[in-house]
């Protein structure tokens, strides 16, 4: 049994069409919209759910779920008298 490889070409550009800082955003809005910040397990469903890509959370869902709680507790701030 022989092993059969494809000739790698490395991708040239970009991988998505969004920066990071433009999906991190998207994310966190969506976040925030549902109130799904406050549990990691939460923020994965809801964002699988929204349509974004698995390899976009994973690498982004920290930086997501802190800009969405910042986003709250500003809001929550704002509202008191």
């Amino acid at each position: 049994m022989g092993v059969v490889t494809f000739p790698a070409r490395m991708v040239d550009g970009p991988l998505s069409p969004f920066s990071r800082s433009q999906i991190v955003r998207n994310m966190a809005d969506e976040l925030t919209k549902y109130d799904a910040w406050r549990n990691s397990g939460d923020a994965w469903r809801c964002l699988l759910v929204r349509g974004f890509k698995s390899f976009d959370i994973a690498r982004n869902i920290d930086d997501v779920r802190q800009l969405a709680m910042q986003e709250a507790v500003v809001a929550e701030e704002m509202a008191r008298p």
